[in-house]
C-alpha cells in the first residue's frame, strides 16, 4: 500500500510540471512586432536645359611676376613702402647709399673737364702750327705731333664722357623702383644690410586686376571647343564666345568668367592632354597667385538632359552610383556616368532611363538588394 501511494504522488507531481512548464512556453512564444521598412524619397529623373561643360582643375598665376634686384652694390639706405601696398610702375621702392657713385660720377666729370682744357689748347695749337708750316718756321716733324697729340686727346676725351654717362647710370640704379604696376610683399632685406648686384632679393610684386589659370585639356574637349568656335565665326548670327568660369575650393558657384587667351603649340604625348590659358578679372583682388581652382569651359549649346539631384549620387572608387528602386521595393546599385553640375542638379551621360525610380533622400538608410516602401503610382512627376 505505501508503495501505491508512493507512485500517485508521482504521477500527480510529474502532470502538475509537464502543465507549469506548457503554460510558460505559451507565454514565450508571442509574435514579435513586424520590422518597419526604410523610408525614403524617390524621383524619376528630370530633363532640365543645360549647357554643355566640362571641368578641370586648374592652378592661378599672375599675369606679371617680378622679383626685385639691385643693378648695383651698396648698403641699403631707406625702404618706401609697406608690406602689401599697391604700387606703380616708376615708383621709388629701395634706396642704396648714394654716395659712393656720386663721388664716381664727379671725378668722372672732373676728367672730361681737363680733358677738355687739353683739347681746346691742342686744337688751337695744331691751327697754328697749319699756318706756320708753310713758311717752314715749323719742322713738320713738330707738326705731326701736335695733331697725333689733339687726336689721342680727343680720343681721351670721348673716353672720359662715357665714364660720366656710366657714372650717372650708377648713382640712378641707387634707386630701385618698381618695373610694373602690382602688389609688393614684404622686404626680404632690412636698411643697414649690403646688397649685392644682380643678386640680392628685395622684395617681390604681382600684378593686379586680372589673373591667369592655368589647367590641363583633354584631346577630345580640345577638338570639341575648336569646333565651336569655328561655328561662331562661320555663323552670320551674333553668338555669344564659349563660357570659361572659374570656382575656388571655397566658393560655392563658379562666380569668376573669363576667356581663353592661349593654347599650347603641341599635345603631351604622354598624357593626351594640352596646356590652356585663361584669364579673368581680379579687380577685387580675390584671386590669390598659386591657388587651386576648378575650371569649366561650355564646349556646346544648352540641350535638354537627364538630371537628377547632386545628393541622390553616391562615389565608390571614384565610380559614381545611385540606388535605384523597382515596383516591389527593392533596392538596385546601379553604376552611371556623370557630366557637368549645376544649380544643385548633375547631368546623368549614361546609367540611368527616365522612368527610373532614384532615391534622392535616404540613401545613406539603404543598401543593394535591401527592401523599402514600393513608390506610389501618384508620385510620377519628374524630380525637378
Amino acid at each position: 500500500m505505501p508503495n501505491r501511494r508512493r507512485s500517485i504522488a508521482s504521477l500527480a507531481f510529474i502532470a502538475a510540471w509537464c502543465a507549469f512548464t506548457t503554460g510558460c512556453k505559451e507565454t514565450s512564444t508571442e509574435q514579435p512586432a513586424a520590422k518597419s521598412l526604410p523610408d525614403v524619397t524617390v524621383a524619376h529623373p528630370a530633363l532640365r536645359r543645360i549647357p554643355d561643360y566640362a571641368e578641370f582643375t586648374g592652378r592661378t598665376d599672375a599675369l606679371d611676376s617680378v622679383d626685385l634686384r639691385a643693378r648695383v652694390s651698396g648698403y641699403l639706405q631707406k625702404i618706401n613702402f609697406k608690406p602689401g601696398d599697391e604700387v606703380t610702375t616708376g615708383q621709388l621702392l629701395f634706396q642704396i647709399d648714394p654716395d659712393p657713385f656720386q663721388a664716381a660720377l664727379d671725378q668722372a666729370k672732373g676728367q672730361v673737364t681737363a680733358l677738355t682744357a687739353r683739347s681746346e689748347r691742342l686744337k688751337k695749337d695744331v691751327e697754328r702750327y697749319t699756318t706756320l708750316l708753310p713758311q717752314k718756321a715749323i719742322s713738320q716733324q713738330d707738326f705731326d705731333k701736335a695733331v697725333a697729340e689733339q687726336q689721342e686727346t680727343a680720343g681721351s676725351l670721348d673716353g672720359a664722357n662715357a665714364a660720366v654717362e656710366h657714372a650717372q647710370l650708377m648713382l640712378k640704379f641707387t634707386k630701385v623702383t618698381a618695373p610694373c604696376d602690382g602688389r609688393i610683399g614684404r622686404n626680404l632685406i632690412s636698411v643697414g644690410n649690403l646688397v649685392a648686384a644682380d643678386t640680392t632679393v628685395l622684395a617681390h610684386i604681382v600684378s593686379v586686376g586680372q589673373i591667369y589659370a592655368y589647367f590641363d585639356v583633354d584631346e577630345n574637349t580640345y577638338q570639341r571647343y575648336q569646333k565651336l568656335e569655328a561655328e561662331m565665326k562661320a555663323d552670320p548670327k551674333p553668338r555669344a564666345k564659349a563660357v570659361v568660369e572659374l570656382r575656388r575650393a571655397t566658393d560655392d558657384t563658379f562666380a569668376h568668367a573669363g576667356k581663353i587667351d592661349f593654347i599650347d603649340t603641341e599635345l603631351n604625348r604622354n598624357t593626351g592632354t594640352i596646356k590652356v590659358r585663361a584669364v579673368f578679372d581680379n579687380n577685387d583682388d580675390q584671386i590669390k597667385p598659386g591657388e587651386f581652382a576648378e575650371i569649366r569651359i561650355q564646349i556646346g549649346d544648352p540641350t535638354d538632359s537627364l538630371t537628377i539631384p547632386e545628393d541622390a549620387v553616391g562615389s565608390d572608387l571614384g565610380r559614381k552610383y545611385v540606388f535605384v528602386v523597382d515596383a516591389h521595393g527593392k533596392v538596385h546599385y546601379t553604376p552611371i556616368t556623370t557630366g557637368t553640375a549645376r544649380d544643385g542638379y548633375i547631368v546623368i551621360r549614361s546609367g540611368l532611363k527616365p522612368a527610373d525610380w532614384v532615391v534622392v533622400d535616404g540613401i545613406q538608410r539603404v543598401r543593394d538588394g535591401a527592401t523599402v516602401k514600393p513608390p506610389k503610382p501618384d508620385a510620377d512627376k519628374p524630380s525637378a
